[in-house]
């Protein structure tokens, strides 16, 4: 099914709306006490939009909005952005998780890039669910989860060095985690909505590897045992070009040809060592472990780095 009028639902009628100054308590307050199931929430990463169902009746909660100093989704597609361990906050997101925003200004609203974190293993309250994305990709920096997708047979062990697409629709869930599960996520359009899917119980199936959502496939790359070079991270013809990714071990080699076609956007992260970045008319800056680089088309700065492991992706927006 790769329609987009098949994977995801059209708006439902809402009969009021609330104001609340706490969604998670007013959400508690309807599924727990007052028999509401969840429909979609938004956006992922700093909820304020909340919309529930019962017996055909929609009702939807807004949280009420305070200025937001770290997210301006008007900022310019124009412009670096460096954003280094300690330049955001952690705050709560979706299902428990705990959210770092990479990309303060979110590129004009094309990008979210979302450091997520759960510190304490065991059971995640997830649910079936699914995203109205343009892309989504994951990669595990520390820990592991356990995670089952529609179509793709049973649940696997999702860790460190595995990278996922989700693609457009896909239904999905969290099951369970280890201590320090960590993982890097960057999501096309910067927000957009999360659905609960309550009908479908995962896993639904043996694993149907060809199937399309949206025109992209699920795809699941593993960790590999190299120490230098570069990896691919087998994203493009899987998300229909939108998303290219490598894993970039260096021992002296520069990043510079990684981000050589001028005319895409690149989000790099820095998983280890330190990455040299110069910019047009400034002296060097070094970027260590934890921190993340956004290049917009045409502004290619010079990388380098004597010893460092990043992830590079280069963006079709």
């Amino acid at each position: 099914m790769s329609n987009k009028d098949d994977r995801f639902p059209a708006d439902p009628e809402i009969r009021f709306t609330i104001d609340c100054d706490d969604l998670d308590f007013a959400l508690e307050g309807f599924i727990e006490k007052q028999g509401y199931r969840l429909y979609s929430i938004f956006p992922a990463d700093r909820p304020r939009e909340a919309i529930v169902e019962r017996e055909g009746a929609y009702v939807k909660l807004e949280k009420v909005r305070d200025a937001d100093p770290e997210t301006d989704d008007e900022a310019p597609l124009d412009e670096i952005v460096v954003n280094r361990p300690g330049d955001s906050e952690w705050h709560e997101g979706r299902a428990g998780m705990q959210y770092r925003d990479l990309l303060p200004g979110r590129a004009g609203g094309r990008l979210i890039a979302s450091h997520i974190r759960i510190p304490e293993g065991g059971p995640v309250p997830d649910y079936v669910h699914f995203h109205k994305v343009d892309f989504q990709v994951i990669y595990c920096l520390s820990g592991s989860c356990k995670l089952v997708y529609e179509s793709q047979g049973e649940p696997f062990e999702f860790s460190a060095g595995g990278c996922v697409l989700q693609p457009p629709g896909i239904r999905h869930r969290v099951l369970e985690c280890s201590d320090g599960f960590e993982v890097l996520e960057l999501s096309s359009p910067a927000e957009h909505a999360t659905y609960a899917d309550h009908d479908l119980e995962l896993p639904n199936g043996p694993s149907e590897t060809e199937k399309e959502f949206n025109g992209q496939r699920f795809h699941k790359h593993e960790a590999k045992d190299e120490t230098v070079g570069v990896s691919n991270l087998g994203l493009e013809a899987v998300s229909d070009g939108k998303i290219l990714g490598n894993l970039v071990r260096s021992n002296g080699s520069g990043l510079r040809e990684m981000i050589a076609d001028a005319s895409d956007a690149f989000f790099v992260y820095v998983i280890a060592g330190n990455v040299e970045i110069t910019r047009a008319g400034s002296e060097p800056e070094t970027l260590a472990a934890g921190s993340s680089l956004f290049v917009p088309p045409y502004a290619q700065p010079d990388l380098g780095a004597a010893e460092a492991t990043a992830l590079v992706f280069r963006l079709k927006f």
